[in-house]
């Protein structure tokens, strides 16, 4: 049984030929024709990359919704799947690697009728980040991809062999940046709610959108903003005036967040102190973006930011690397949106086209 991803992306029939003088097992087929039928609609250049550190990296990535090409020639928004995935590819398109954080961007549940009527290259951003660029690695691809989730386990899952490729990545190896660590923590009343916001695909959406809405007053951009991971932890005490039996089921929330602030940018880093963080309206941001993402259990009263956090992991460290030669160049747009897909690597991570 197909996806309906599968079904709605991919060509009814198409072909697929092994590479010549091939003799690896691993190797993919290549696409041997116009299968695909769906790509994101547009994909914003790449930002500048803001970590100097060398081979480490941190860009944003931002891209439309997806449509599908129907058989009449028409387009059409298309998004019946959970999430989009952002991997790294060399220039023919084959996979060589995947970020480190922001790779994952899932779909909201809800969409608006403005969203729908038009295409923004701005409709999905995230900030990607990595300890070492791939060699060989040149692009971004965005890929839909959907998982089915069964008992909160996922029983299977596709990807569309082929997506949208982003402009080159061109790494940035010297200069100073400004790293601010900032590890707040989400005090929830009861541990189905913590529970249900950590299993969520939506977590680091929301997590962003709540450290961003808590220093926005600074200047701080989204894309300045990385969350490296969203995890649950076990509450170790009672809040005062909370019921024995209430806080035997408390559990607390750990984002691990990171602001980078480049060189180039204008913010002054001197102004981000942790009295500066607005948790009132980090508070605010997380409960409104996860009730937007379908998270039923997320609510005002549910959850609380622990102010002694944001003191405690608050760190600014400055990133400073010896400057060494940058080569290559801005790549134009990857065609127009459903230009032949000819003789190019299929780059599943581990998944097989015919699913």
């Amino acid at each position: 049984m197909g996806s309906s991803l599968q079904e709605m992306c991919m060509q009814k029939t198409f072909t697929v030929t092994c590479p010549t003088n091939n003799g690896a097992m691993s190797t993919l087929p290549f696409l041997d024709s116009k299968a695909i039928n769906c790509q994101v609609c547009d994909i914003t250049k790449l930002s500048a990359d803001m970590n100097p550190a060398k081979e480490k990296y941190a860009v944003e990535v931002a891209f439309g919704k997806n449509v599908m090409k129907k058989a009449e020639g028409t387009t059409m928004q298309y998004e019946g799947f959970s999430h989009y995935k952002i991997i790294i590819v060399d220039g023919k398109g084959k996979k060589v690697g995947d970020p480190t954080s922001g790779a994952i961007v899932a779909v909201p549940k809800k969409m608006s009728e403005k969203d729908m009527d038009c295409c923004s290259p701005y409709a999905y951003s995230t900030t990607v980040t990595g300890d070492k660029w791939p060699e060989g690695g040149k692009y971004f691809m965005i890929l839909p991809h959907h998982e089915w989730i069964f008992n909160k386990t996922t029983n299977m899952d596709y990807t569309l062999p082929y997506g949208t490729m982003s402009t080159e990545f061109i790494a940035n190896d010297q200069g100073k940046a400004t790293s601010i660590k900032l590890m707040p923590e989400l005090e929830f009343t009861s541990e189905a709610a913590a529970k249900e916001f950590v299993n969520s695909p939506h977590r680091f959406h929301i997590a962003k959108e709540g450290v961003y809405e808590s220093v926005k007053a600074q200047g701080v951009m989204r894309k300045n903003i990385i969350i490296n991971s969203v995890t649950l932890k076990a509450s170790s005490s009672r809040r005062l005036g909370q019921s024995r039996s209430l806080a035997s089921h408390a559990a607390g929330v750990v984002i691990d967040a990171e602001i980078l602030i480049d060189e180039a940018s204008k913010i002054d880093a001197t102004n981000l102190k942790a009295d500066k963080v607005d948790t009132a309206a980090m508070k605010k941001a997380i409960v409104e973006e996860a009730q937007a993402a379908g998270l039923t259990q997320l609510t005002t009263a549910s959850v609380s930011v622990n102010e002694e956090s944001i003191k405690t992991s608050f760190k600014t460290t400055t990133i400073d690397e010896v400057p060494t030669p940058v080569t290559g160049a801005a790549r134009p747009m990857a065609g127009t949106i459903f230009s032949a897909v000819i003789a190019l690597a299929m780059a599943l991570a581990g998944h097989q086209l015919l699913a």
